[in-house]
């Protein structure tokens, strides 16, 4: 968070209006003289000469201020499409502490209903009263503990991966990180060779998991996981952003809170009933305003199990940069749902 230009210069302007004169950045909410933090705030909301900016940039020294747009967006019909929630079906392989945390922030965002399948081998018997107690506990869910080998073919065959909407790997508390990834890896390649066999039985489900060692993450990719977290690589860069500037823990506090507005990924098929030849980045910044939205980045489909292309993440692009993009690409966009 920083205040990247003279105080008074946006004095007056609206948020819609400023969101187009960052040529390398996206303001994501402001920070009023008196400490209070906006994330998303109102899109008519009037900046004061001394609030500061929240953006998202690739580094600061890259944020520039416009006194004009530096892109104009056409206008586009916005399709009115709302996702609707629906029960959940969740496969977790492994557990250790993060598991708790995990069904317990993911139970504050599912429909009554869903349901979560947890694969232990030889679980202590404290992990096991721990996951009877959550199951008690979490009205909405549905937990149940399967304690087998999860290397073993048939336990993936029995646990129907293909019907799942996500199977997250957690795995042990490994010291060695290379043992953790192997064991990772192990996992990944048996489950993508079970959802291959069975294809046409198999949902849309994604493979999440994290990476000790940000080195193998190129090879974890290649067993088709869309979705996993560096953990000790995400860990040191959010504290080197809170050490040099401490208010950036709020941000993140109100962004993993589930009252507040957070960021999600809408497939474009939500805003477009028709999609255009091409959009540009500005393009897809209005229509996510017209949500009530703020759109941060745009992940295309087709790259994203390709590493060199951040895996199908455009960051923050130019703003007059077009795209040619289908209903299955998506708006990484700040809301307050996910619908």
């Amino acid at each position: 968070m920083r205040d990247v230009f003279s105080p008074g210069e946006l004095a007056g302007d609206h948020l819609c209006e400023v969101l187009y004169r960052f040529p390398d950045g996206v303001l994501m909410g402001i920070r009023r003289s008196d400490g209070q933090l906006l994330i998303k705030p109102d899109t008519n909301t009037e900046l004061a000469d001394d609030d500061d900016v929240l953006i998202l940039a690739q580094d600061d020294s890259t944020i520039e201020f416009k006194r004009r747009a530096i892109a104009k967006a056409n206008e586009h019909p916005l399709h009115e499409l709302r996702l609707e929630q629906r029960i959940e079906n969740e496969l977790i392989i492994g557990w250790n502490l993060k598991g708790v945390v995990i069904v317990r922030e993911y139970a504050e965002y599912v429909v009554e209903g869903s349901r979560i399948d947890v694969i232990i081998k030889d679980p202590s018997p404290k992990t096991v009263r721990g996951i009877e107690q959550l199951n008690q506990e979490l009205e909405q869910l549905t937990i149940q503990l399967h304690q087998k080998d999860p290397l073993l073919p048939d336990t993936i065959l029995e646990s129907k991966p293909g019907t799942r909407d996500n199977i997250i790997i957690i795995g042990g508390e490994q010291a060695d990180p290379e043992k953790a990834d192997a064991y990772t890896i192990l996992l990944l390649l048996l489950l993508r060779g079970v959802l291959a066999e069975h294809a046409q039985e198999t949902v849309n489900t994604r493979l999440i998991t994290k990476v000790m060692d940000s080195s193998n993450r190129s090879l974890i990719a290649q067993t088709g996981v869309k979705d996993f977290i560096i953990s000790n690589r995400f860990i040191s860069m959010l504290i080197a952003q809170v050490s040099e500037e401490p208010d950036m823990r709020n941000v993140y506090e109100q962004l993993f809170d589930e009252d507040g507005s957070q960021i999600y990924l809408k497939p474009l098929s939500v805003y477009f009933d028709d999609m255009p030849e091409s959009l540009s980045f500005a393009d897809c910044m209005a229509i996510a305003l017209k949500r009530d939205e703020i759109c941060l980045s745009i992940k295309i489909k087709e790259l994203e199990l390709k590493k060199d292309e951040n895996f199908g993440v455009q960051l923050v692009p130019d703003k007059k940069k077009t795209y040619q993009l289908n209903g299955d690409d998506c708006l990484i966009v700040l809301a307050e749902d996910e619908a």
